[in-house]
């Protein structure tokens, strides 16, 4: 299984799409997740919340960071453990 963090963007979707090319099951993983494929995965996460990132990551083969992040270091010494 594949997980897509930040899967609710535009590159998440694009790379949700083509993964269904290549793996049988794709997880979405974001705040207000929408399943691209019929057989997606969706799982509600806050990736500023290390317990809700352990749920979306558990039993997946690989895991893509695909969210948008502000480009300032005190944003990510805050938000991002």
């Amino acid at each position: 299984m594949q997980v897509i963090l930040g899967a609710g963007g535009v590159i998440g979707n694009g790379l949700a799409t083509e993964l269904k090319n290549y793996t049988s099951t794709v997880r979405l993983a974001a705040r207000n997740p929408k399943k691209v494929n019929l057989d997606d995965e969706v799982v509600k996460t806050d990736l500023t919340l290390t317990s809700d990132v352990d749920r979306a990551v558990k039993g997946s083969d690989v895991a893509y960071l695909t969210a948008g992040l502000k480009y300032k270091t005190s944003v990510w010494q805050q938000q991002w453990p």
